[in-house]
């Protein structure tokens, strides 16, 4: 019997893999009449963690993957996690997921056996700084925004040499980018793009109701600023992060002025040619180059 084909979703962060995960986990009848398998978040953490990939022990991973692809029942398995890539922004290096050049050919070579199709979601410059920036808030840093920014190298935000690094390891004909904008026209339509890539030919029903990251409001800000430096352990900062998402989140007051609009036209404009050149072919009716999205 032949193995199902496997499926990398590799990210990046903040460009609604929260949102494919859930719907993944939350259909496994849907996914199962169509055949197709599922690698959660919880199940990759350990697997594509910090210490496994600065180790370079990709052992597990493999083992779970051939597993998952050798199972009965499922022509796709889908393995989903925006870690995968490693952090963002890594310490001592302000470029944008500046580990692809190392981790991309690892991850081939760990899986190369199974000729993996690659999806990568990517978002525009100026709005993944600032919901990333205030990502690493809720998850318990307190750094100023103008601190945070000042540690970046905005000439290096560029998404092309994630995209080049998994094309040279996994092939151009096998790596597929998925432009976030086009959530703006639905969650339900923006999975289906993703399944579309993942999974062609797969009539999978998408009818899921909106799930929406709340992310911290202006005042919830302030507010995660000047308490953040007074948590010390993990379960203060989890309750921390969920009064600020209960009480203090975007739903309910505005959000946060974060880039100016001086700074956020020049990240647009050293980008947007070369963003909308990455995503060309995957943005419906060509979907020009638009930031400051309220979707987080």
């Amino acid at each position: 019997m032949e193995s199902a084909r496997l499926v990398l979703h590799v990210g990046a962060h903040k460009t609604g893999s929260s949102l494919i995960q859930k719907f993944l986990r939350d259909r496994p009848r849907e996914l199962r009449a169509h055949r197709i398998g599922y690698l959660s978040r919880q199940d990759l953490d350990p697997l594509v963690s910090r210490g496994s990939l600065e180790r370079n022990d990709w052992s597990g991973l493999t083992s779970a993957v051939d597993a998952a692809v050798a199972a009965g029942g499922t022509d796709v398995v889908i393995a989903s996690h925006e870690g995968t890539m490693g952090p963002a922004f890594p310490r001592r290096d302000p470029s944008l997921y500046s580990r692809s050049a190392g981790l991309a050919p690892r991850l081939a070579e760990a899986l190369g056996s199974h000729r993996p199709t690659v999806v990568v979601t990517l978002r525009p410059q100026a709005d993944f700084v600032e919901s990333y920036y205030l990502q690493s808030i809720h998850t318990g840093r307190h750094d100023s925004f103008t601190s945070w920014l000042s540690g970046l190298d905005l000439d290096r935000l560029s998404w092309r040499p994630l995209v080049d690094d998994l094309t040279a390891a996994f092939g151009a004909d096998r790596v597929h980018v998925l432009d976030f904008r086009t959530i703006r026209d639905g969650q339900e339509a923006f999975v289906r793009r993703f399944l579309a890539l993942a999974a062609p030919g797969r009539d999978v029903p998408v009818s899921y109701p909106a799930v929406r990251n709340a992310s911290i409001s202006g005042k919830g800000l302030e507010l995660a600023l000047a308490v953040n430096p007074l948590l010390t352990t993990h379960d203060e900062r989890r309750s921390m992060r969920r009064f600020l998402q209960k009480h203090f989140s975007n739903r309910d007051f505005a959000r946060p002025t974060l880039l100016g609009d001086e700074l956020r036209a020049q990240l647009e404009n050293r980008y947007a040619a070369e963003y909308d050149e990455l995503v060309a072919g995957q943005t419906p009716n060509s979907t020009p180059w638009a930031s400051g999205s309220s979707v987080e």
